[in-house]
């Protein structure tokens, strides 16, 4: 049985066979779509270890949302909005 997994915020999927250590395992390099891990990622002032950045080309994009960032253990961190490039941090 092949594993599946989705993440979905609003307009921006995300699948991948599954989830390791440094987050979403894409299937197959997602045209459009890249993602990078940091072990630790300063946002806003305040650390985050182990996450994960996934950011889809924002050419053709109004407004929706374009990159996301995800820590382990914690979620959803922040994602940023194209085209008027606002960051919404979670507290």
């Amino acid at each position: 049985m092949d594993k599946h997994c989705f993440f979905q915020l609003y307009d921006f999927v995300a699948g991948g066979t599954g989830i390791s250590d440094t987050g979403i395992v894409f299937t197959t390099p997602q045209v459009n779509h890249q993602s990078q891990y940091f072990a630790v990622f300063t946002l806003n002032g305040k650390p985050y270890n182990n996450l994960q950045v996934l950011e889809r080309d924002s050419t053709g994009l109004k407004e929706s949302i374009y990159k996301v960032y995800i820590a382990r253990n914690i979620g959803l961190v922040a994602y940023e909005y194209y085209s008027v490039k606002i960051v919404f941090i979670k507290k």
